[in-house]
């Protein structure tokens, strides 16, 4: 009875070789594979959060201090980002606030239209001077 390997023609691969080569590329693709979803989940991980807040009306002091609250944090390269959305005033940047247009609003605390959930991340005391909230 003749084996497997009589079996070969002259010139021919026996098929182990070929799935050697195969095993080889399915585990280098395996191996790409994770890399490049653990590296996608780091990027998802590590990317800065960019809060939108409504601030008016435009050249107004709290538009200036928003821009340079927003800019301290980019140069800083902090984990949140501002992106300021610019509104004819406080009324107009709480009823963005209010549509969920934008995650925070430069406006009054006793402003009476304020929504029932909407808290404090700062309060201004005086000029130049704010308490931060936690």
């Amino acid at each position: 009875m003749p084996s497997s390997d009589d079996l070969i023609e002259p010139g021919e691969m026996p098929l182990r070789r070929g799935n050697k080569k195969t095993h080889g590329l399915f585990v280098l693709a395996t191996g790409l594979f994770i890399f490049v979803a653990a590296a996608g989940a780091l990027y998802l991980l590590l990317r800065p959060v960019t809060l939108r807040i409504a601030v008016g009306p435009a050249e107004s002091d709290d538009q200036r201090l928003v821009e340079a609250l927003a800019e301290a944090l980019t140069i800083g390269r902090s984990h949140v980002r501002l992106a300021p959305i610019t509104t004819a005033g406080p009324v107009d940047s709480v009823a963005l606030l209010r549509s969920k247009r934008a995650d925070l609003a430069v406006a009054r605390a006793d402003y009476s239209e304020m929504p029932r959930d909407a808290g404090s991340a700062a309060i201004m005391l005086s000029k130049g001077t704010c308490r931060l909230l936690a």
